[in-house]
């Protein structure tokens, strides 16, 4: 049909209405562009992409590209730091801003040494993670909801010796038995570029409900970088539905939490330590803590000296002197922790032991110097952990406690002086943090001593024998009462080996024998 003029048109009574924008159109003819080097590190590799491209060195990029940094070591390096124009970069993505000069640095892996390689592609020989039940919390019904059926207890403390090898990525947490990371577990604690940060869920406070936060929450300025050991610790108290996070004894994070409180799934769950299949960082681990309480700043800070005894309230303590093979024995309880490869294997939604547990280096040392006594047949040497350390200057571990412990027969230990001031008892920790120690000790003739009686008083495959009526206390060397006896052939087959010193008493009378197990 074709219309000769308007008034053919029949107007049909409908009508579409709108909304009309102005719109300005600016073509900015000379986009500011910016170089971008890097150079190929030795012992492995930093690549810098735009988008699927990768980036060539020098090639120059428009301004406000958004670029992904990622740097990667080679089997057996790891990594110590990312760079750009010469300040660390922490960052996993760059905002092209100005020109920039990237650099990477590696070094070689330890193999051996006196901390535990929770392991990543290229770190080691296997990836794995140290883990071991929530049930050392207290029991659940995983097939109830947790306000029935949980005793678990949900005011805790979880620390750990840890250095992260990598600036983004989970280095501890509590998740799922058969899974490892994301969003399947309870929490996460590790860094966001290279700042403190805890990915976590909530409990509802009713049912199983375990809604995850929108965000993490991170340290505004507390950082924990490749390389750097610290001592990092969540306490939680659901009842004041708060967590915080320290670094050495400091707060770095405090985190009010909805509903219920910090979650802990209902179904079987792990305490876990150590890289995921999700983030892929590798991190490195000395010594791991549980508490069934939330501690205090004071007692945190007290808490990373560590313990030869077992202080009321700790329920699981993970050292790497008592790894053997894939177990790392509970100092502290019954459950102990294992070493679990990553990859997940076959339907049985479990992840498999690894092969054996990988030792790499520590954390930092300083030096302690101590005295030769110069009393006659006077000995003694500083331990920790029972162990004694190397001839004087001796390199100690960070944040450490030390004993003097008496080696003489017929000496004590009379004063215990450290950095010029003496200790109150002669058997308190010798507290060895950031700077050096200078540790003197000085002996007496050992006092109170007396016959008891004619009969002999010995010792003798795992028995005490002394004469009838007569009672002894046994100390191991650190003066602590570990057993109370009154048989004439008592049996001590429940000490563990070691040391100690039996006081036998009868009648007002005392000696002093001393005892290898």
């Amino acid at each position: 049909m074709i219309f000769t003029s308007l008034h053919d048109i029949a107007y049909n009574g409908s009508h579409n209405e709108g909304t009309y924008y102005d719109v300005k159109i600016t073509v900015k003819n000379n986009i500011q562009k910016y170089a971008i080097n890097f150079t190929a590190p030795e012992n492995g590799t930093l690549s810098i992409k735009n988008g699927a491209n990768a980036v060539t060195p020098g090639e120059e990029i428009a301004e406000g590209t958004i670029l992904t940094v990622s740097a990667s070591p080679n089997s057996g390096y790891e990594l110590v730091a990312v760079k750009n124009n010469g300040e660390i970069f922490p960052n996993s993505t760059y905002a092209v801003t100005a020109a920039a000069n990237f650099t990477a640095e590696f070094k070689q892996l330890a193999t051996e040494g006196d901390a535990m390689l929770m392991s990543a592609p290229g770190y080691g020989s296997e990836e794995a993670q140290l883990r071991f039940s929530d049930t050392v919390l207290g029991s659940h019904n995983t097939s109830e909801n947790q306000v029935s059926s949980d005793q678990r207890s949900r005011n805790y403390t979880f620390s750990a010796w840890i250095s992260p090898m990598g600036y983004n990525g989970v280095f501890m947490g509590h998740v799922q038995n058969s899974i490892t990371w994301a969003v399947e577990g309870s929490y996460g604690i590790g860094v966001q570029d290279g700042k403190l940060a805890v990915w976590y869920r909530y409990w509802d406070g009713s049912t199983t409900g375990c809604p995850g936060a929108s965000a993490p929450a991170v340290s505004e300025t507390t950082t924990l970088y490749p390389g750097e050991f610290a001592f990092i610790t969540l306490v939680t108290s659901n009842d004041g539905k708060n967590f915080k996070v320290y670094k050495n004894g400091e707060e770095a994070i405090s985190q009010d939490v909805e509903q219920g409180g910090l979650a802990l799934l209902y179904d079987a769950c792990d305490f876990a330590i150590g890289d995921s299949k999700y983030n892929q960082m590798a991190s490195k681990v000395e010594e791991v803590q549980l508490w069934n309480r939330t501690l205090t700043t004071e007692e945190i800070q007290a808490s990373m000296y560590g313990y030869n005894e077992m202080p009321e309230g700790l329920v699981a303590y993970y050292r790497p002197e008592s790894a053997t093979g894939t177990t790392v024995e509970n100092l502290a309880g019954e459950v102990d922790a294992y070493y679990r490869a990553n990859n997940r294997s076959g339907n049985s939604g479990e992840f498999p032991v690894a092969t054996n547990i990988q030792k790499t280096n520590g954390r930092e040392t300083v030096e302690v110097t101590y005295n030769t006594p110069e009393e006659e047949n006077a000995a003694y040497t500083l331990q920790r952990y029972g162990a004694a350390i190397a001839a004087s200057p001796a390199p100690v571990k960070v944040y450490s406690n030390l004993y003097a412990v008496n080696g003489s027969d017929s000496q004590e230990i009379s004063s215990v002086t450290v950095n010029g001031s003496a200790l109150e008892n002669v058997t308190d920790p010798i507290q060895v943090a950031t700077s050096p120690v200078t540790v003197e000790v000085a002996f007496s003739v050992a006092s109170g001593i007396e016959e008891v009686a004619a009969e002999a008083i010995y010792y003798n495959n795992n028995v005490l024998y002394m004469p009838e009526g007569a009672t002894a206390v046994v100390y191991n060397l650190l003066g602590t009462a570990v057993a109370e006896v009154a048989e004439p052939a008592a049996d001590l087959a429940q000490l563990p080996a070691g040391i100690y010193l039996a006081k036998v008493s009868k009648e007002g009378n005392h000696t002093i024998i001393r005892f290898k197990k």
